[in-house]
């Protein structure tokens, strides 16, 4: 269980996760709670950050895509787009199998794809 000190103080004050994973990694409040509700984990969001991704326009790409919400982490981590992981549902790919093909070839970084 975590404390609170002045990054979870200030978390707590613009509404978003106080946990102090999430202002280590650099995420800012507002999208710390969009990439945490799609199961996304600091470090990650920092990676898709730093790719250019930003947490509302993922929601959107992926939600346009019919892609359901908790798949979207694991089809991230496997470095697809949501066009690609729709195809790949369309196949019988389960966003699990597609995460763990990732890790074996070494694709596993989000946003890469």
């Amino acid at each position: 269980m975590w404390t609170l000190g002045p990054d979870a103080i200030m978390g707590l004050m613009l509404g978003g996760p106080a946990d102090p994973a999430w202002a280590q990694a650099g995420v800012a409040p507002a999208a710390a709670a969009v990439w945490e509700l799609l199961g996304v984990t600091p470090d990650q969001a920092r990676r898709l950050g730093a790719a250019g991704r930003e947490p509302l326009a993922v929601v959107a790409e992926w939600w346009r895509a019919g892609v359901p919400l908790d798949e979207v982490a694991s089809w991230l981590t496997a470095g697809l787009s949501a066009a690609e992981a729709v195809q790949q549902r369309a196949e019988g790919v389960t966003p699990e199998q597609a995460r763990a093909f990732a890790a074996l070839q070494g694709l596993g970084s989000p946003g890469e794809s």
